[in-house]
C-alpha cells in the first residue's frame, strides 16, 4: 500500500512540476491510475486478499486522491478558459 500511496504522490507532484501541456498528460494518467488502482482492489476485496476494513481504508484514501486530482483538473479547464 505505501508503495502504490508513493506512486500516487509521485505522479500528483509531477503534475504540478511540468509545463502545461504535459502536465494535463500526466494529469489525465494519475486520474486513470487511480481509478485502475480502485478496481484492483475491488478485485483483491473479491478474491479476499484483503480484508473488508483494509479495504474500507484503502478505497476512501483512493476516493480522496481522486477527487483531489478531478479538483486540479477542474481548475485547470477553469484557467485556460479565461
Amino acid at each position: 500500500m505505501k508503495k502504490i500511496l508513493i506512486t500516487i504522490g509521485v505522479l500528483m507532484t509531477m503534475s504540478f512540476n511540468t509545463p502545461e501541456n504535459k502536465t494535463n498528460w500526466e494529469l489525465y494518467e494519475a486520474i486513470n491510475d487511480v481509478e485502475d488502482y480502485i478496481e484492483w482492489l475491488n478485485e483483491d476485496l473479491f478474491q479476499g486478499k484483503i480484508t473488508q476494513e483494509d479495504y474500507e481504508v484503502m478505497l476512501e484514501n483512493y476516493e480522496n486522491t481522486l477527487q483531489h486530482l478531478l479538483n486540479v483538473e477542474r481548475d485547470i479547464i477553469r484557467l485556460t478558459q479565461k
